[in-house]
């Protein structure tokens, strides 16, 4: 049962980060309708109809507006005990600096390290002021933010602009977006996986910037999810994609 209005606190106040909050759930709503269309139209055997491809490119672009409400929500975090943001106006402005949101999650990254292992601005993060152990933490993350959420980012870019089909570059001319070859081979399975990837690291983040002891405890849990599922998708998604269909088309026989 629902204890507040939207973007309002229990005392009917408008609530900045309790309006990222809801925001990032109602997308989360629509990306599982979607799922669930997707699914509809296999169990139709519509799988190879230029209506069902843009089903799946509009999943995509849900999963790049998820990566962006999820951004803002951990822009706007606060500290329970305090009630004040994790990040402070002056660390706010420098990460906004970067227009580029993927440059916006490395500098949370960065920031966040730096905050709880005492590390200057203008002293470089590497293995010998972080040890080996947080140096290696801090280089996974940084690569599974290039790896897996810059990709995601990058499409919904073209996506958002309405290109579906043909994507273009600022001449018109046609452009050769690996980004965007990449995605004719995705599929329900792989979305499904790339989704769950972008849950655990963000959730990794979100322990990193909240809680050091937190973060120290439950990194390798994390990672290992995050690793499972890269070797799913390099692996077994095709073969793990036709049995979906085969499951989804699947006829129940009654017998007289």
């Amino acid at each position: 049962m629902r204890t507040r209005n939207n973007c309002q606190n229990s005392n009917a106040q408008h609530d900045t980060y309790l309006s990222c909050v809801d925001n990032l759930k109602s997308v989360e709503y629509a990306i599982e309708d979607t799922f669930s269309i997707i699914k509809a139209k296999i169990s139709k055997k519509q799988e190879t109809t230029d209506h069902f491809d843009s089903s799946i490119k509009l999943l995509v672009l849900q999963l790049g507006i998820w990566s962006e409400a999820r951004l803002n929500k951990l822009l706007n975090e606060y500290d329970n005990n305090s009630q004040k943001k994790l990040f402070t106006e002056l660390e706010l402005k420098l990460i906004k600096l970067n227009k580029q949101k993927i440059e916006q999650w490395k500098t949370i990254i960065e920031l966040s390290f730096r905050k709880h292992y005492g590390i200057y601005i203008g002293h470089e993060l590497k293995e010998e002021n972080l040890g080996l152990e947080k140096f290696n933490q801090y280089t996974n993350i940084i690569e599974i933010v290039e790896n897996h959420l810059k990709s995601i980012i990058e499409v919904r870019n073209k996506l958002a602009h309405g290109q579906w089909v043909c994507p273009l570059n600022d001449k018109g001319n046609l452009s050769s977006n690996s980004n965007f070859q990449e995605l004719k081979n995705d599929n329900i399975v792989s979305l499904e996986k790339k989704y769950q990837i972008l849950k655990y690291l963000t959730q990794t983040l979100h322990d990193l910037m909240i809680s050091k002891a937190t973060f120290e405890r439950d990194f390798q849990k994390y990672y290992k999810e995050i690793d499972d599922r890269r070797v799913f998708l390099n692996k077994h998604v095709n073969k793990e994609y036709l049995k979906v269909i085969q499951k989804l088309q699947k006829k129940k026989v009654y017998r007289r």
